[in-house]
């Protein structure tokens, strides 16, 4: 996989702030697995 690829998927499970206010943005790294194991197959 390329560093490009894996690029791609980590930004589209990026999420927001909490109520668009609060805190930072960050990433559920259980969903980011489940698609980095996805794309590998």
């Amino acid at each position: 996989m390329s560093q490009n690829d894996v690029k791609k998927i980590v930004m589209d499970h990026v999420q927001g702030r909490f109520l668009g206010i609060l805190g930072e943005d960050h990433i559920n790294v259980l969903d980011l697995n489940l698609a980095l194991d996805a794309a590998k197959k």
